[in-house]
């Protein structure tokens, strides 16, 4: 399953959203957790349940790892898509944040925004990552 299959697939809001849920093995608490440890609203759209379910997954997956931080950054260098549309769709649906530009003391520029979305969409997977990869 990946973001194609998302968009392309023709069921419902709800179906795709429980099969996004056991495709990944996770449950709404899961979505409310990892959308609390990234600083997001609970998601509407299916894109960003599979985003978050991506996210959670890696997390849950780093059981083990010597080097947290180093495996946190890379699991969201992964988690992270690489299509332009939907880097771009889900940081409007998150809210078209650039909190994380200004973590690192740099301002957004016009010109570069679909590196602003990921970026900030990066950030998310961190913190959702650091967050189920800690527990």
């Amino acid at each position: 399953m990946d973001y194609g299959d998302i968009m392309r697939e023709r069921i419902s809001r709800v179906e795709m959203i429980e099969k996004i849920k056991k495709h990944f093995r996770i449950d709404s608490d899961n979505i409310s957790n990892a959308c609390s440890a990234a600083g997001v609203r609970y998601p509407d759209e299916p894109i960003q349940y599979f985003f978050l379910g991506e996210c959670i997954r890696r997390g849950l997956d780093l059981e083990g790892e010597d080097d947290a931080y180093e495996a946190v950054h890379a699991q969201a260098d992964y988690a992270v898509p690489h299509q332009t549309y939907v880097v771009w769709r889900l940081w409007i649906e998150f809210g078209y944040e650039t909190d994380a530009y200004q973590d690192y003391g740099i301002e957004p520029q016009l010109n570069n925004l679909e590196n602003v979305a990921q970026v900030q969409l990066n950030e998310y997977a961190s913190r959702i990552i650091s967050y189920f990869g800690e527990r």
